[in-house]
């Protein structure tokens, strides 16, 4: 079915004559306004356009506040004619400039190759400190990446976050059953208990969850790039985090090493101090041995 092709993210404007008449009680125009209702789009012609029928409709899922909908005589038809205007934005795609470094088999084969002839005897030294060592080991490596898999850059746009729709009518009718809940329960406790209302927000909430996580996976399986689909999810919702004074680490090989050096004994010695003393626990299980042996000879 057409109706079922349609990308609903963007707008969309169904016209027509229907030849059903939309003013009067039409069981026909009824499930027809009921099938567009099913996709999100409603009528918005309500007057007359041939003779004392609507018989010409205009179905839309834009906003109903930013369309105006009129009827006029053309004098060269026996159905008026319908004027849609609506206001639509246009947001110019702007390019913005990304570094990255791509990975080639190339550029891995020139790397391991530049790395295995580096002579790394300068690290054996035993006149230089590790601070020396670490960053010759260090500027070696950057070096072999950067000759071998070089950074380059590239225009794209400036793309939007991704929209998807999860929250749908059942959660609305969910959501209004549970409102209207907590208002009962608040007036009159004694009909609607706060086991019950707990219970339909709990169910609320984990119906929020798994249509969120269908609603995610349905937009990337549809990606024709999944893996760019995740990663406009990552970014969208896993923010930004800016630090306005960034300082430098004071953390050096030698603070490094001290750390886990001594971070056993001191979590040893922040234990509290307990019971160690074995005899009392072995005196009792002596007794309850010599107890029940007793027992099973039947002494009282």
């Amino acid at each position: 079915m057409l109706l079922s092709q349609l990308d609903y993210k963007k707008n969309i404007i169904f016209t027509g004559d229907f030849n059903v008449k939309f003013n009067n009680n039409d069981k026909l125009a009824d499930s027809l306004c009921d099938l567009f209702a099913s996709f999100g789009m409603y009528p918005t012609v309500k007057e007359n356009t041939r003779n004392n029928s609507c018989l010409d409709n205009v179905f839309t899922n834009i906003n109903q506040s930013y369309i105006e909908v009129n009827v006029f005589d053309t004098s060269f038809s026996d159905h008026l004619a319908v004027s849609f205007d609506f206001t639509y934005t246009y947001e110019k795609q702007c390019k913005t400039k990304i570094m990255y470094r791509p990975i080639t088999d190339e550029g891995l084969f020139l790397l391991h190759n530049q790395i295995e002839n580096i002579n790394w005897q300068l690290l054996f030294d035993q006149d230089s400190n590790i601070e020396e060592k670490f960053s010759n080991f260090l500027d070696n490596i950057v070096h072999c990446v950067d000759s071998c898999l070089p950074m380059k850059s590239k225009l794209v746009d400036k793309s939007s976050p991704p929209k998807i729709y999860w929250f749908d009518d059942e959660l609305k009718q969910l959501r209004e059953k549970l409102v209207i809940m907590k208002q009962f329960h608040q007036a009159f406790p004694e009909l609607i208990s706060r086991e019950e209302l707990n219970n339909l927000r709990n169910k609320y909430r984990y119906l929020i969850k798994i249509k969120r996580k269908n609603a995610v996976d349905m937009y990337i399986n549809q990606a024709s790039n999944k893996n760019l689909a995740m990663w406009n999810l990552i970014k969208q919702n896993g923010g930004k985090q800016t630090c306005s004074n960034k300082k430098s680490s004071t953390l050096n090989s030698d603070n490094f090493n001290e750390f886990f050096t001594n971070i056993a004994k001191n979590i040893v010695n922040q234990l509290p101090k307990m019971n160690t003393d074995s005899l009392p626990r072995i005196q009792r299980a002596q007794f309850l041995v010599v107890w029940q042996r007793k027992n099973n000879l039947g002494f009282k």
